[in-house]
């Protein structure tokens, strides 16, 4: 099914922009335009309050107009309204949620929503940083985390039920944050909240991926959201979103493309207004439409390689590396377990928050499968059987990290241009194979394992990728949540990102031969290239049985024929920002 579109109008366009004919005409004909199918009527915004007899209007003449209509909120704190958090863990007027004065204020907004609309949307800051004497009181020495995730269950709970109370089949549905690896630390729960809320939707927005201000997120995040929400939430996964802030009209185009492969049913668009709809963000997308759409009624039975990350887990020294791993060029299928019948899987950090992980691991190499461990999923691993598993002891598998100036892959080493920090030391034992190596200080003769593996009898791999990304303690206050740092894990040479996917492919049949930020999507019937960079590239495949003829790309048929995707059976030609789509049909 194609995925709908809607436009989230914030509480100052509800009463600044659609109080006069003229305001209006501009509107409807904007959102027209867009082929927009719904919109989002906010009713609470950083202490303002719209008027229910005001959105009632709206929403009588949007419905007129032939738009469903929904009712959204933004829980920060405003003046007048609520209870601010107290702290300086982030500087983000988020609420306290221990005030009976925030949770009754948002709860009358959702009654009021709840009785106008049958859907209503709270936005992705329901979450908390708030160490006040009331919260310090209840957390009682418990991890903050732990405490804010109960917290906010209990008040979710709260306002489905008042929710519900004013109408039965509304469904009061919870945006979930783009920033997957830093839920747990401020009260967004993937497991609970799916099992109390009616809908679930995920944010996208991955904007400039080489700007601070919103983080250096990589455009592949939106896909690995929208997938692993629906690996946490089941079918009440719905919809994703993606906004213009810090967006050129291609990086808003290429979270649309992304977002259409993620599988979300309904696609938002952040937020109405001048700055969304003046210049050519919205012109560049729904020119694309068609193609998108397309792209969306082919995005289904996602296959792959099995990327492991829990609803609710640390990623320790692996923040955000799932981005990274789609950015390389690996077709990944977000899994929150570890299945003994999964082929191929990554397990970084994260992973081992799972309490069974050791023995599922166990598991899936034993029938057969290859497990890839990074170090820091390694160093997490304290049971001298696991670490067996993977042909190393506690005192063979050391965290002390350390710079690589080169590379050595089948013999030939690769001097880099910018030094690559390495997570640990590594001694594999005797039985177990190095497959890459860097070279490391001042010595020439200092080399350390990058890659290495233990193979098992019945055909299991335990596989170690002795890289990372970043901590939680590379954040600043004035951060935004996002990704503080760029990862170096897309500088790595060519020849080492190409063994580190095909490594990952090899349980699958298959080889994939692209740069780095070249993304490959894997479906049921259809695989789907999109080249994320500023200059073309070339894409070779082994194993996937493309079909030639039945190419579809959004560079079909330009009049310049270098700005064209061609695949002539072997080399699949991709002009800069653009995707490719071929049925597909592999032998597996």
């Amino acid at each position: 099914m194609s995925t709908a579109l809607t436009v989230y109008i914030v509480a100052h366009s509800v009463v600044s922009d659609l109080n006069n004919a003229a305001g209006w005409d501009k509107a409807l004909t904007r959102l027209r335009s867009a082929h927009a199918d719904s919109v989002v009527l906010e009713s609470y915004r950083g202490g303002m309050v719209v008027d229910e007899a005001v959105l009632r209007v709206a929403r009588d003449r949007f419905n007129a107009e032939g738009f469903r209509t929904l009712g959204g909120l933004m829980p920060v704190w405003g003046e007048g309204f609520g209870k601010r958090g107290v702290g300086v863990e982030t500087q983000m007027p988020f609420f306290c949620y221990s005030s009976e004065d925030t949770v009754s204020a948002i709860e009358r907004e959702i009654r009021k929503l709840s009785r106008l609309f049958d859907q209503v949307v709270i936005d992705d800051a329901f979450m908390t940083s708030c160490r006040c004497a009331d919260c310090e009181k209840a957390r009682n020495g418990q991890n903050r985390g732990a405490f804010r995730r109960t917290l906010l269950t209990k008040v979710s709970e709260r306002w489905v039920r008042a929710a519900h109370e004013e109408k039965p089949k509304v469904q009061l549905t919870v945006k979930f944050p783009q920033t997957y690896d830093r839920y747990h630390l401020y009260g967004y729960d993937p497991e609970r909240f799916p099992a109390i809320f009616d809908k679930v939707w995920v944010g996208t927005e991955t904007r400039n991926p080489n700007t601070p201000k919103f983080g250096y997120t990589e455009p592949y995040q939106g896909y690995f959201n929208s997938r692993w929400m629906r690996a946490c939430a089941g079918d009440k996964f719905e919809g994703a979103w993606i906004d213009y802030i810090e967006c050129d009209k291609q990086q808003f185009y290429d979270q649309a493309v992304t977002s259409h492969l993620g599988g979300a049913t309904n696609l938002t668009l952040f937020c109405y207004g001048d700055a969304l709809f003046t210049g050519t963000l919205v012109s560049r997308m729904t020119a694309g439409l068609p193609g998108l759409r397309k792209l969306s009624d082919a995005a289904i039975e996602p296959w792959g390689v099995h990327v492991i990350k829990p609803a609710t887990s640390e990623g320790s020294g692996d923040l955000f590396i799932y981005d990274d791993f789609g950015m390389m060029g690996i077709p990944c299928v977000p899994a929150t377990r570890l299945d003994k019948n999964m082929r191929s899987a990554i397990v970084p950090a994260q992973g081992m928050s799972d309490p069974n992980m050791g023995k599922a691991i166990a598991d899936a190499i034993a029938s057969g499968g290859q497990v890839i461990v990074t170090h820091a999923a390694l160093a997490h691993a304290t049971d001298a059987a696991l670490l067996a598993l993977f042909g190393y002891s506690p005192a063979t598998a050391a965290t002390a990290r350390t710079i690589a100036h080169a590379f050595e892959v089948d013999g030939k080493k690769i001097e880099l241009a910018k030094p690559f920090h390495v997570p640990g030391t590594l001694e594999p034992g005797p039985t177990t194979k190095t497959l890459a190596w860097v070279t490391c200080g001042t010595w020439d003769n200092l080399r350390i394992p990058f890659i290495t593996v233990k193979e098992h009898p019945g055909g299991g791999k335990a596989i170690v990728w002795n890289l990372g990304t970043f901590g939680q303690d590379a954040y600043t206050i004035d951060e935004s949540l996002c990704v503080p740092v760029k990862s170096e894990l897309l500088t790595l040479p060519a020849p080492v990102i190409a063994l580190l996917r095909n490594t990952a492919l090899a349980p699958l049949g298959l080889a994939i031969d692209a740069p780095p930020r070249v993304a490959t999507y894997l479906f049921a019937k259809h695989a789907v290239f999109v080249n994320y960079t500023a200059a073309p590239a070339e894409v070779r495949t082994t194993g996937l049985g493309l079909v030639p003829e039945t190419l579809t790309s959004d560079r079909s048929d330009p009049s310049d024929k270098s700005d064209r995707s061609e695949f002539d059976g072997t080399i699949l030609r991709l002009p800069a920002g653009s995707y490719a789509m071929m049925d597909s049909k592999p032998a597996r």
